[in-house]
């Protein structure tokens, strides 16, 4: 008789065990699919926002966006000002937009959360390690470019597109300061925030994998996924707000700055020192990785327990709907040569 009832019982678990693992699938799939739902809105806000300020820049000058026009460097700079107004208006909305991803959610106490201490020991650490990554994928971007141009295809617009050049206002503005403060309280704020109760690791490689998606560029595409996965390990580690100090020095120190600094000297030595600085941080950060691999191993190790699936995120339709508007965006910027 005891027999018996333990059998019952045993199977009474087995079917609530069951039960749990099939309603942690589904509100795994609705929170990605919810999530990528909120991308979407905000990627058509932000369409409309580039298109509403590139009329109004047209109207503006006089001239339609042609090719013969671009090739004047007055006229370019007007269009890009005018794209990145457009661009610093819709992510004011977007932000707004992700305050209700997570219902009952306070944003504003998620932002202001702190765990360990930043040194400026690690600080400078992980300045350095983005300039590994920068010049990581500078290497790689010119090595996939050459394999692409055995096909006949170039990703060169995509790769001119990614390092925007320029040092206006409003380049500056978005770019440099605004974009990487929105770009961090949406995809670091609200959305690993919200994917965390599925597990650190998952939240971690899925806002990232989404942050990567969401610029629509293959090779920045790429970029934004694994410095995606650095600012996700700041805010975990420390605080949203040094991943935002941060990306705020990948975007106006590493990219700006530097560009501007390069084209107003004109001097190949300027450029040759930033080439062998940027060597060096690679070198130093591989130091740095194989003298941590241990405890790093052990982060990512605990990190990975009792997480959701990622086949039950790539489930959902939301996300699929957005892997392909993104997609054709992307591969759109490919040119037959």
């Amino acid at each position: 008789m005891d027999n018996r009832s333990d059998f019952f019982n045993s199977e009474r678990e087995i079917v609530q065990t069951s039960k749990r693992v099939i309603n942690q699938d589904v509100k795994v799939q609705k929170a990605v699919g919810r999530t990528s739902l909120f991308l979407i809105g905000y990627y058509i806000i932000m369409a409309i926002g580039t298109v509403v300020a590139m009329m109004i820049a047209i109207m503006k000058k006089g001239e339609y966006l042609e090719v013969t026009s671009l090739q004047s460097s007055e006229v370019l700079q007007t269009y890009t000002d005018a794209l990145m107004l457009g661009l610093l208006f819709s992510t004011f909305i977007g932000v707004i937009l992700f305050l209700y991803l997570e219902k009952d959610s306070n944003l504003m106490r998620v932002l202001k959360e702190r765990h360990g201490k930043m040194t400026p020991k690690y600080l400078v650490q992980f300045a350095v390690l983005l300039m590994a990554v920068q010049i990581i994928f500078s290497v790689l971007s010119t090595f996939v470019e050459w394999v692409l141009n055995l096909c006949g295809i170039s990703m060169m617009q995509s790769i001119e597109a990614a390092s925007l050049e320029g040092y206006s206002l409003p380049i500056i503005l978005y770019a440099g300061i605004i974009g990487p403060i929105t770009e961090e309280v949406i995809f670091r704020g609200a959305i690993l925030h919200y994917l965390q109760k599925y597990g650190r690791w998952f939240a971690l490689v899925m806002s990232s994998l989404l942050f990567g998606l969401f610029h629509a560029n293959i090779p920045q595409g790429v970029f934004a996924f694994f410095i995606g996965g650095i600012f996700a390990y700041v805010t975990y580690k420390y605080s949203i707000k040094w991943a935002i100090v941060l990306h705020i020095f990948n975007n106006l120190i590493l990219n700006i700055l530097l560009t501007a600094i390069v084209d107003i000297t004109q001097l190949s030595m300027i450029e040759m020192i930033q080439t062998v600085v940027f060597v060096g941080a690679f070198i130093y950060t591989a130091i740095i990785i194989w003298q941590n691999k241990v405890q790093i191993k052990g982060n990512i190790h605990e990190w990975k327990r009792d997480n959701a699936s990622f086949r039950d995120a790539f489930s959902s339709v939301a996300l699929w709907i957005l892997i392909i508007l993104l997609g054709i965006t992307a591969l759109s910027m490919l040119i037959s040569i």
